[in-house]
């Protein structure tokens, strides 16, 4: 700012020197140079009243008519997890016709065919003359099942359907599927693209349908 009013200064001098020069040359005429002084004192009264020059640089509310634009919002992308696919079950066709008799595999056990036939268990002791408390059975032995006996009753699943199944040494078909109480020994093979003969080395994930 001062240096924009030191030009001003500079320049208004310039004009007073010429205009004394030409007052100078007036009185060496001998001609009256009053108009001459009245419009120097005119301009430095104008020179000492002089407002300062505001030199500040526009602000953008003032390039804009004093509307603030708003800078543009960056978009934050948050990153989608990629979700684990579950395992593909194949569709299963399997016979569920509950039979006659049925000759108990290894690992299996009268409540385990009551709950997959959903059959009542005590019914289903009574009418093979098994005590309600023997645990301990064979494989080979022939169970009879009756038509006339009720429905198992309270929930036929001992455990949910969760995947994998880790196989233990010694598991069969048939005892993983007593162990989830209300599946069928074909189901589980036929959802893992195995025959029922196939052999289940341990650590061997199964699928459970």
């Amino acid at each position: 700012m001062r240096k924009e009013k030191s030009i001003f200064l500079f320049g208004a001098m310039i004009v007073v020197s010429m205009l004394l020069a030409g007052c100078f040359q007036s009185a060496s005429d001998g001609t009256v140079a009053t108009s001459t002084n009245d419009q120097l004192g005119q301009i430095l009264g104008a020179v000492a009243s002089q407002e300062p020059v505001n030199t500040t640089a526009p602000t953008q509310d003032m390039q804009t008519g004093g509307d603030t634009i708003p800078s543009p919002e960056v978009a934050t992308q948050v990153p989608t997890e990629t979700p684990t696919p579950e395992p593909t079950i194949p569709p299963i066709n399997v016979d569920k016709t509950v039979p006659k008799t049925y000759a108990l595999h290894d690992g299996e056990f009268p409540w385990c065919i009551a709950r997959r036939f959903n059959l009542n268990p005590v019914d289903l002791l009574n009418a093979n003359g098994i005590p309600v408390g023997q645990s301990q059975f064979s494989a080979g032995l022939v169970l009879t099942i009756p038509n006339n006996i009720g429905p198992f009753e309270g929930n036929r699943a001992l455990r949910g359907h969760t995947s994998p199944y880790n196989v233990k040494t010694g598991d069969t078909f048939y005892s993983v599927a007593c162990y989830f109480g209300d599946l069928w020994p074909e189901e589980i093979a036929a959802a893992n693209n195995m025959d029922m003969g196939d052999s289940l080395p341990a650590g061997t994930q199964l699928v459970i349908p």
